[in-house]
């Protein structure tokens, strides 16, 4: 597992290095207005698209895994259509919402273009981390992506233009996606054809599919909101430039993160197989790994962010140290999501996605309230108060509840420490 972690982590290191170059080039070469509006636009097509893909890029963590240790290809390939049908129609559904946000203009009808071609993709991947397939789950979107925005963000940077750059990154971004999401497809048919033992044809289970993602893809919605919520208020009740200058301090908080998303991508598919064969140990031992490698990958920056905020933020343009206390407060936010890390991928291995959802709407109510009451008076700083306040309702009411239901500890814990330590001596 931990050779997985790492090879996870790379890439999405790599993804991070050029998202950042990218954004700091973004930063230099457009209005503040400009940057806030493709921003803007992206967290919500970013929100949307989870809803859009009805669950099945949830529950794919659970049909993935089953249909290759039943050595079922007929299996596999109705759910990758079925898939592949529910993001289309989700997308239809969710753009309506898009276009009443974003106006009826330009730049809606590209984020609504953008949708759907984003769910297929974001389903496909799932698929294929399903499958262990670590790197092309991460590719696309974490190194493909990043090196076309960072050469779109050059080119901006040479004709420094005046209006519609948010309108030209909106449509490098579906072009991108669209040859990501085609390279999946056939990933996964030939994913389907190594199974060399098909089942037997049986009817599909849509309907079940459906039943376990649904609520899945709500709670993933609620919880997009917890993380993104704060950028889309911001949009709706500051101005574009407040926009842009969160758009740095959110990017550097979720840095935090990358650990705890390394683990779980390369041990998600993992503690489902654990679930269901009763191997309690062995599911604490992957909790356990999650947790510990989120902490000590988000501590030092946490460190970081707390003690030079106002210089790491400089680096995209004098204006943006606007953003420090509100940099400061989201680390804190992020250092106890990693603390908590494997709670979302226990969820998902244990079925446990009702009391999620019951979960992450009380936490998304509370962050709502927050927001409305915060962000006018206190500005960037209030959003980021708020968004603290729903991440810890939502993780440590979710740990306290695993917990309860399960007997399986979800944070960080000295002797998950040590025992991760015993277990990498044990791989040399």
């Amino acid at each position: 597992m931990i050779r997985r972690t790492g090879l996870s982590l790379a890439i999405r290191l790599s993804g991070i290095g050029l998202s950042f170059a990218a954004l700091l080039v973004l930063a230099r070469a457009l209005e503040p207005a400009e940057l806030g509006r493709w921003a803007w636009a992206v967290e919500l097509v970013a929100l949307a698209c989870v809803v859009a893909g009805l669950g099945f890029n949830i529950v794919a963590l659970r049909v993935v895994p089953d249909c290759l240790v039943a050595r079922d290809a007929a299996g596999l390939r109705r759910f990758v259509g079925a898939g592949i049908f529910a993001a289309v129609t989700g997308s239809a559904l969710a753009g309506a919402a898009l276009g009443l946000v974003l106006g009826w203009g330009k730049l809606a009808l590209l984020a609504m273009a953008l949708l759907p071609v984003f769910a297929i993709m974001r389903f496909l991947q799932e698929v294929a981390r399903g499958s262990g397939r670590i790197m092309l789950a991460q590719a696309g979107e974490q190194v493909v992506w990043p090196g076309a925005l960072l050469a779109t963000a050059a080119l901006l940077w040479q004709a420094r233009p005046a209006s519609g750059a948010a309108e030209l990154l909106l449509g490098v971004q579906i072009a991108s996606f669209a040859a990501i999401g085609a390279a999946l497809v056939l990933v996964a048919s030939r994913m389907a054809d190594a199974i060399l033992l098909p089942a037997k044809i049986r009817p599909a289970d849509t309907r079940g599919w459906l039943a376990g993602g649904m609520p899945l893809a709500l709670c993933a919605a609620l919880s997009v909101f917890l993380n993104r919520g704060d950028i889309i208020a911001l949009g709706l009740i500051a101005t574009p430039s407040e926009v842009a200058f969160y758009t740095p301090v959110s990017r550097l908080a979720a840095l935090l993160v990358l650990g705890q998303a390394a683990a779980s991508m390369a041990t998600a598919a993992r503690m489902r197989s654990l679930w269901r064969a009763g191997d309690w140990g062995g599911l604490q031992h992957a909790l356990d790994h999650v947790a510990i490698l989120s902490v000590v990958f988000a501590a030092p920056l946490a460190l970081a962010f707390w003690l030079f905020p106002g210089p790491l933020l400089a680096l995209f343009g004098p204006e943006y140290r606007a953003g420090a206390g509100a940099l400061q407060v989201l680390a804190a936010a992020q250092l106890v999501n990693c603390w908590t890390g494997p709670v979302a991928a226990m969820v998902v291995a244990a079925e446990l996605e009702r009391v999620f959802a019951a979960m992450t709407g009380a936490a998304a109510v509370a962050m709502a309230v927050l927001l409305a009451l915060l962000v006018e008076p206190f500005g960037i700083v209030g959003a980021a108060l708020a968004t603290l306040a729903g991440i810890a309702v939502l993780n440590l009411g979710m740990a306290w509840i695993v917990r309860q239901r399960t007997g399986l500890v979800c944070w960080a814990r000295p002797v998950g420490f040590a025992s991760l330590l015993r277990r990498a001596e044990a791989a040399r």
